[in-house]
C-alpha cells in the first residue's frame, strides 16, 4: 500500500515565493527610480523587505503589515511619487533629504528587529502550561464568565452609543459653521465635552465587546451599527478616524478568522472583500478631501498619495526647527492628558490650537504647528506630526531607533491576540486606531487612550454589570428541594426547560 501523502506544512510555499518576489521588486526599486533621488531607493527597499516578511505569514502578522501600509501611505508617499511617478516636488537640501533617508530606515529597521525580538516563544510555553493547570470546573466557570462579560460588554456599548451620536452631531454642527478645522480650535461648549467622554466611553466597550468574541449574529450587529456611525464623521470632512476604524476591524476579523470556531468571514474571502474596500474607498476619500472647507484636498489619485505624503514634512520641520522647540519631553505627550497629568506634573487646560499649548513643550504637533504657521496656527491650521519626529526631538537619532523598536515589540504583542484574554485584547483592539496612525500622529497616543479613566472606568463598569447578570442568573434559577427526588423531577428538571 503506498503511504498517505503528507500535508504540505503551512506557509511552506510562501518561504520560497516571498523571498524571490521581495528580491524583485526590490531591484525594481532600485533601477526604476529617478537617478537624482537615487538614494530613497534605501528606505523603499527595506520597506519591500519588511512588507514580505510580513505578508510571508499574512494570518500572523496582520497587525505588523497594517502599519507597514501607513508606513508607506504617510511618510513614503512623497517620495514615490517624486522618484517614481516624476510627480513634481519642492525638492529638499541634500542635509534634509540624509536626515528623511536615514530617520525612515532607521524606522523601518526598529520596528522589524523590535517584532524579531517579541519573546513569543516563551509567552506561549507559559500560556500553555496555565491552561494545562486550570481544572475543567475552572474552564467551565471562564468560560460561562466570558459570555456574561460579553453581555455586559454589549449592554454598556448601547448605554453610551446615543453620546457617540451626539458627539456626531456636536461635530458636524462645527464642521458646517467654521470648517473643518474647526474642530480643531478650543472653547467647545460642556456638553461637547461631556459627548466627547461618551463618545470615548462608547469605543472602549466596542473593543471590550469585541474582544470577548461574542457570537456572530451578535457581533454584526454591533459592527455594522458601528460602522455605520464611524462613516458618518467623514460628513465633517475627517477621513483619519474612519481609516483607522476600518483597519482595525479587518485586523480584528483576521484574528477571528484563525479560529474556525471564532470565524466571522473565511481568510481567503475577507482579503477578497478586503481589496475590494480599498477599491471603493479611495474614491470616497478623494471626494471629501477635495470637499471639505477650511482645509486643502486633492481630486486627483497622485494628488491624494502626494498629499498624505506630508507627514514626511513633520521630520524635515523637526529639523529645521530644532533650536526653537520649547525644551520639553515629547514622548510623554500622554502623560499630560486626563488623571495622568496630576501623577506626572503636567498643566491642565492644554487643548485646541492656543499659544499657551503650543509653547508648552508638551506636544511637538502644537509646537511645530505654530513655529510654521504663526498666528494661522490659531484658526486650526497645524502640520500634524509622527511617532518618528517626535523621538528625534526628544533623542536625536538614538530616540527614532527607540521609538521604532517598542513599536515593532508593541505590534509583535498585537498579534499575539488569541481567545481567552477578554481584557489584553480589549487594550490590544483600543490601541490599534493610534498606532496604525503614528506615522502622521503621536506617538504616546495609544498610551493616552490605554491609561484614560475612562478606559478603567468602562472596564470596571462592565466587570460591575456582569456580577450583577450572575447574581439576576442565579435568583432566576429555580431551587430544587433536595427533600423530595422522584424520578420525574430527575428526568425533567424545570430549570433546563427555562433557561434564556
Amino acid at each position: 500500500m503506498k503511504s498517505a501523502r503528507k500535508p504540505a506544512a503551512p506557509g511552506g510555499a510562501g518561504l520560497v515565493i516571498v523571498p524571490i518576489a521581495v528580491a524583485v521588486l526590490v531591484l525594481a526599486a532600485v533601477v526604476l527610480i529617478d537617478p537624482q533621488m537615487r538614494a530613497w531607493s534605501i528606505p523603499v527597499s527595506l520597506w519591500i523587505a519588511a512588507v514580505g516578511f510580513a505578508a510571508a505569514r499574512l494570518r500572523d502578522r496582520i497587525m505588523l503589515l497594517s502599519l507597514l501600509a501607513t508606513y508607506a501611505f504617510f511618510l513614503l508617499g512623497k517620495p514615490i511619487m517624486m522618484g517614481y511617478f516624476g510627480y513634481d516636488g519642492l525638492g529638499w537640501y541634500a542635509e534634509v533629504e540624509d536626515h528623511l533617508i536615514l530617520t525612515l530606515s532607521l524606522g523601518l529597521l526598529g520596528i522589524v528587529a523590535g517584532y524579531l525580538l517579541y519573546p513569543r516563544t516563551i509567552i506561549t510555553l507559559l500560556a500553555h502550561r496555565r491552561r494545562r493547570a486550570r481544572s475543567t470546573a475552572h474552564e467551565e466557570s471562564r468560560r460561562q464568565f466570558a459570555e456574561r462579560f460579553a453581555s455586559a460588554a454589549e449592554l454598556v456599548y448601547w448605554a453610551t452609543l446615543p453620546f457617540a451620536l451626539a458627539h456626531l452631531v456636536t461635530n458636524v454642527r462645527t464642521a458646517s459653521q467654521a470648517g473643518y478645522t474647526g474642530l480643531y480650535v478650543s472653547g467647545q461648549s460642556g456638553f461637547a465635552s461631556i459627548s466627547a467622554y461618551g463618545n470615548f466611553a462608547n469605543t472602549v466597550a466596542f473593543c471590550v465587546f469585541l474582544a470577548a468574541l461574542a457570537s456572530p449574529r451578535r457581533t454584526w450587529v454591533v459592527l455594522i451599527t458601528a460602522f455605520t456611525a464611524q462613516a458618518m464623521i467623514m460628513v465633517t470632512g475627517d477621513r483619519g478616524d474612519f481609516g483607522t476604524f476600518i483597519l482595525m476591524v479587518f485586523v480584528y476579523l483576521v484574528y477571528r478568522a484563525r479560529h474556525q470556531d471564532t470565524a466571522l468571514i473565511p481568510l481567503r474571502r475577507l482579503m477578497l472583500i478586503g481589496g475590494a474596500a480599498v477599491t471603493v474607498m479611495v474614491p470616497v476619500f478623494l471626494l471629501v478631501g477635495a470637499n471639505r472647507e477650511g482645509a486643502e484636498g486633492s481630486d486627483t489619485l497622485s494628488g491624494f498619495l502626494y498629499g498624505q505624503g506630508s507627514s514626511l514634512n513633520v521630520i524635515e520641520y523637526g529639523l529645521r526647527y530644532e533650536s526653537r522647540l520649547p525644551e520639553g519631553h515629547y514622548l510623554m505627550t500622554f502623560a499630560s492628558q486626563g488623571l495622568l497629568r496630576l501623577v506626572f506634573g503636567g498643566d491642565g487646560g492644554l487643548a485646541g490650537n492656543t499659544v499657551a499649548y503650543a509653547q508648552s513643550g508638551t506636544s511637538l504637533s502644537h509646537s511645530l504647528s505654530y513655529i510654521t504657521f504663526g498666528d494661522l496656527y490659531l484658526t486650526g491650521r497645524g502640520v500634524g506630526s509622527s511617532f518618528l519626529a517626535e523621538g528625534y526631538a526628544d533623542y536625536r537619532y538614538a530616540g527614532v531607533l527607540l521609538v521604532a523598536v517598542t513599536y515593532g515589540l508593541l505590534v509583535a504583542w498585537i498579534d499575539a491576540f488569541a481567545p481567552g484574554s477578554v481584557v489584553a485584547n480589549a487594550l490590544r483592539l483600543l490601541s490599534i486606531p493610534s498606532i496604525v496612525f503614528a506615522p502622521r500622529g503621536s506617538a504616546s497616543g495609544f498610551l493616552a487612550d490605554v491609561l484614560s479613566p475612562v478606559t478603567f472606568a468602562v472596564l470596571l463598569g462592565t466587570w460591575f454589570v456582569a456580577l450583577l447578570l450572575k447574581d439576576r442568573r442565579r435568583e432566576d434559577t429555580p431551587r430544587v428541594s433536595p427533600r423530595v427526588v422522584t424520578p420525574t423531577s430527575v428526568a425533567q428538571p424545570p430549570h433546563l426547560t427555562s433557561r434564556r
